[in-house]
């Protein structure tokens, strides 16, 4: 089972202008003096989360640049990422940053719209089948899936459209080659939450621990994922993993 997180530094209650920025370094180089100083004062802190200069205190993401903040409140040191940090702790406040993850999911919205209205343009069979799939109770695995995934994302390429046209018309459940692989990526995305490799940063966000050890942002809104898998344009195990942890099923050896 993952654990619930009720420190401050959390992504839900960080207060950015509670932090002043002290040092930045490359923790797999030679840190100097300096970094080794701010590197030991995490080690003792009261406050750090991990306690490290290799995980990020907001995100809980595994790190290699480390930016070091002091925590004004507690006078202890936090570390964070480069892009928590540019994305959360340069922001003035509490406030400003409501208004930096509003606009962000506006800008998600309208993009979305647009793919969708590309996709209409471009695929109108393919969108129209798709729009009325999921009410109709369609059984395609395949097609529903692509469905969801388009109602969410807006996203149609145009191998899906012709795949989600053949599969309909042949009305013939698809369960080899690709859908097959799908089958496989689901089934360890499933048991990467099982063994507790899965644990939530925040609504939508998911920090999930691959087979190879190293660990992974995932995003559930858009679905995104930085690993190899899914740079090919799958839907890697990874965010099947986060998509089982956000519905529920239970982990049954989850990590504290």
């Amino acid at each position: 089972m993952t654990r619930q997180r009720t420190d401050e530094h959390r992504p839900s209650a960080i207060e950015p202008a509670d932090y002043e920025y002290r040092w930045a370094f490359d923790t797999a180089g030679d840190i100097g003096p300096t970094a080794a100083r701010f590197e030991a004062a995490l080690l003792g802190s009261a406050t750090s989360v991990y306690r490290s200069a290799r995980r990020c205190d907001h995100c809980g993401a595994h790190l290699r640049y480390a930016v070091v903040y002091e925590h004004t409140p507690t006078g202890e040191h936090v570390c964070t990422g480069i892009l928590c940090a540019e994305n959360t702790m340069r922001v003035p406040n509490r406030m400003a940053l409501r208004v930096k993850r509003l606009r962000a999911l506006t800008t998600m919205r309208r993009e979305r719209r647009r793919r969708k209205e590309a996709a209409e343009n471009r695929h109108p069979r393919a969108t129209a089948l798709l729009g009325n799939y999921e009410r109709q109770g369609g059984s395609n695995a395949f097609v529903a899936d692509v469905a969801r995934r388009y109602r969410r994302h807006g996203w149609l390429s145009d191998r899906q459209a012709a795949a989600v046209l053949r599969a309909v018309e042949r009305g013939v459940p698809r369960g080899r080659g690709a859908d097959a692989a799908d089958l496989r990526r689901r089934e360890r995305g499933r048991a990467l939450h099982e063994d507790g490799k899965v644990r939530k940063v925040e609504d939508g966000v998911y920090l999930v621990e691959g087979s190879d050890g190293g660990k992974y942002r995932v995003t559930l809104d858009p679905e995104n994922c930085p690993c190899p898998d899914s740079e090919k344009g799958n839907k890697c195990k990874h965010v099947y993993g986060a998509l089982s942890a956000e519905k529920g099923e239970g982990a049954v050896g989850g990590k504290p």
